[in-house]
Formats: structure tokens, C-alpha cells, sequence
């Protein structure tokens, strides 16, 4: 009898920690697949061609499932940041950007989705005074994306205004 009571217990034991264990692994499983949005910005003077890039990137360690994303600025809004700039009196070689529609974007772990893409065949001088015009407009823009990770966990919205994009003045170019 005292044998049998202590192969149940020593059973229920196990089946415990057994339970525990695969909660844990859960948990590590969830923590290591966190998606994190950011900003990446690149700018080039270089000869032939002039280019400034923004992108979204994903610097965390699992997919970012982003669900919506809009670009306000000032009254303007719209699924893509060349909808809140004006970039039609601008001389520039070629303008490109992401838009984000009703389908979903995936964005895995250090891959990025170019926001805006512009380059200039003009000379330096030109280029550095279109791309501070179209600096300054960035500048008063924001972006709001709304994401979830793999598992369908809704992260924190990224809310983010541009205002921090450096000027080319003050980059070393």
C-alpha cells in the first residue's frame, strides 16, 4: 500500500514538472520570436547617381505580420509616404515606395521594406537642396503601424514621427 501511494505521487510529480516544463518552453518559444519596428535611413552623394532611402526594418528576432500601416502629415494621410509629400515640382530621377493596401506584409527578423527610395542625377548641389526640401517635409511626417508577431500577438503600434531623419548639412557625406 505505502509502495503504490508512493509511485502515485512520485507519477503526479512528474506529470507536474512534464506540464511546467512545456509552459517554459512555451515561454521561451514566444519571447524569442518578439518582432521590433524600426527606422533606417540611408542617404548617398556619390557619384553617378544620388540616392536617399528610408526604410522600415525589422530588428527583432521573429516575423513581423504588419496588419496596417498610414503616413500622416499635417491634414494628409495616406498607405504610402509618397502620399503625404509633395513630390511633384521635384527634379528627381525616380521615386519609389512601399504601399501598404488591405493584405498583410511580412517582415522577417533583419529584412527591411523600403518607405521611400529617391535618386537624383543632377549635381551635388542640386541633389543635397532636393533632398533637404523633401528632408523637411519627412521631417513633420509620422508613420503608425499596426503589427502582430507570428503567433498573432498584437505588439505595441509603432507611432513613430520622422523628426529625428538627419538634415544633410548635418550628415557626413
Amino acid at each position: 500500500m505505502l509502495l503504490s501511494s508512493i509511485t502515485a505521487v512520485a507519477a503526479l510529480l512528474a506529470a507536474i514538472v512534464a506540464v511546467l516544463g512545456i509552459l517554459l518552453q512555451r515561454q521561451v518559444a514566444t519571447a524569442q520570436v518578439k518582432p521590433l519596428l524600426n527606422i533606417e535611413e540611408l542617404t548617398s552623394l556619390e557619384e553617378p547617381k544620388k540616392c536617399a532611402a528610408l526604410y522600415l526594418v525589422n530588428d527583432g528576432s521573429g516575423t513581423a505580420v504588419i496588419t496596417s500601416a498610414s503616413f500622416h502629415r499635417g491634414s494628409r494621410s495616406g498607405l504610402s509616404l509618397k502620399d503625404v509629400l509633395d513630390l511633384e515640382d521635384k527634379e528627381l530621377l525616380l521615386i519609389e515606395g512601399h504601399e501598404f493596401g488591405k493584405q498583410m506584409n511580412y517582415l522577417r527578423p533583419k529584412h527591411k521594406i523600403a518607405l521611400l527610395s529617391i535618386s537624383y542625377l543632377g549635381s551635388n548641389l542640386d541633389a543635397r537642396k532636393q533632398f533637404d526640401e523633401i528632408g523637411r517635409e519627412i521631417r513633420q511626417t509620422k508613420i503608425v503601424a499596426i503589427f502582430k508577431d507570428i503567433f498573432g500577438r498584437k505588439q505595441p503600434t509603432l507611432d513613430r514621427p520622422f523628426d529625428n531623419i538627419a538634415k544633410l548639412e548635418d550628415s557626413e557625406i
